[in-house]
């Protein structure tokens, strides 16, 4: 994830990048650090992209005090850390996307399974989206 041109290059063995593709971006982004620029890889690997081309995202939230703790005692003992992220910032990962409804929302509750509106999504703390070049 850390070399961009090194991904495309390799992809562009197997895809036809004249054509729309999907990039799948699950759980990924919270692998980089701040200082690795998150934002500018994403921009890298979508700017590659032709028209037409769809990106999902999904990745983990700071919005829970519990698993802010949980990772960060995972960070202490792991060479791989994670960094969990506001929604906002993991929705700037898309910047330039027309995002497909219903938009950047916690990934439980995107395009649910028909019959699950009575679950409850209390647990969770990802948000996702699936965003449109084009």
């Amino acid at each position: 994830m850390r070399d961009p041109r090194k991904i495309l290059a390799e992809a562009a063995h197997t895809l036809d990048f004249d054509r729309p593709v999907g990039l799948v971006l699950l759980g990924i982004m919270g692998q980089l650090s701040d200082d690795e620029g998150p934002e500018r890889i994403a921009a890298e690997l979508i700017g590659a992209l032709p028209r037409g081309s769809y990106v999902a995202l999904s990745d983990g939230t700071d919005t829970s005090e519990k698993l802010k703790a949980a990772v960060e005692a995972y960070n202490a003992q792991s060479v791989n850390t994670y960094h969990l992220r506001s929604p906002e910032r993991i929705g700037s990962f898309l910047q330039g996307l027309r995002l497909v409804e219903p938009g950047l929302v916690r990934s439980a509750d995107w395009r649910p399974d028909p019959g699950s509106a009575d679950n409850a999504h209390e647990q969770g703390h990802a948000v996702g989206a699936v965003g449109l070049k084009e």
